[in-house]
């Protein structure tokens, strides 16, 4: 009886030892954007589908004199892009290459064009103080320090707005490059 407890307990000391090495806090990883260049997006590896779609992309001429007329009148623009990498939605897999391939045709500066990629909006980013994102992706244009112009997708719905418009939901008939020359128009 006394050999039984004694082997008992020594059958259970390794167990005991795991025990005492797992962590009762498992902790997941907190979900804090990361900023990318275009550059740096288009070959991250979560951004696959990024440059084939911005490669097949033809920007609305009219649009991207628009945004590029706009731009030089005013060099103090700048634009801000978050997205889901991982999403498979129309609004990041449409959206941001067309936005991106617009911008890139109206000849914006990749200086200009900051990429935040994040798992959920409520991430934290560092314009949490000025931004709360409603949805994934999101596009703001501002000139100088000031909101102009954003664009949102929340759940498959595509919505912008401006600072002199109420809010518009954009449709598949809204091409993203005549948004934002909207955007830059103000």
């Amino acid at each position: 009886m006394i050999h039984r407890r004694i082997l008992q307990s020594i059958m259970c000391l390794p167990l005991f030892f795991i025990m005492l090495g797992c962590n009762e806090s498992v902790s997941v990883p907190e979900d804090i954007a990361r900023q990318l260049t275009v550059e740096q997006a288009v070959i991250e590896p979560g951004f696959t589908w990024l440059q084939p779609t911005m490669d097949t992309y033809t920007p609305n001429a009219e649009s991207v004199k628009q945004i590029a007329d706009s731009y030089s009148a005013d060099p103090n623009r700048s634009v801000i892009v978050y997205v889901n990498p991982g999403c498979s939605c129309v609004g990041s897999r449409k959206y941001v290459p067309h936005a991106l391939k617009t911008l890139q045709a109206a000849g914006i500066p990749s200086s200009k064009i900051t990429i935040f990629t994040m798992r959920t909006a409520s991430g934290r980013h560092p314009h949490s103080d000025k931004y709360i994102l409603e949805g994934l992706p999101s596009v703001y244009i501002l000139k100088g320090t000031t909101t102009t112009f954003y664009f949102e997708t929340k759940n498959e719905v595509s919505t912008w707005r401006s600072a002199t418009s109420s809010r518009n939901t954009v449709t598949e008939k809204d091409a993203i490059e005549t948004v934002l020359a909207q955007g830059f128009a103000l």
